[in-house]
């Protein structure tokens, strides 16, 4: 995804595109303050989503996601808002790693 080598984007809104996926990369766009995915197809959340620590936002709805456990929620101490409804989750966090 080109997008990741704009490092200094802080609002990034990829929804309703049909995005299977989140590239790992995603982790370069450390000024990202908003991000919205909702309405695609995604099913998994790269673990390198918890390194943006700069999120306030970050919106998910209307995907395929049925686990969020790779992702380390503790990090994103700035975020406010987190939309992950109407998905497929089974799991939210793994219990063996908080």
């Amino acid at each position: 995804m080109q997008v990741c080598s704009l490092v200094r984007l802080d609002y990034l809104n990829l929804s309703d595109n049909a995005i299977t996926s989140i590239p790992p990369e995603v982790k370069q766009l450390v000024e990202l303050k908003l991000a919205h995915f909702s309405k695609n197809e995604i099913k998994t959340i790269p673990a390198e989503l918890s390194q943006l620590v700069n999120l306030v936002k970050l919106k998910l709805a209307f995907n395929s996601i049925s686990s969020f456990e790779h992702v380390s929620i503790s990090t994103l101490t700035n975020l406010v808002t987190l939309r992950l409804d109407r998905n497929e989750l089974k799991t939210l966090y793994n219990s063996d790693t908080t």
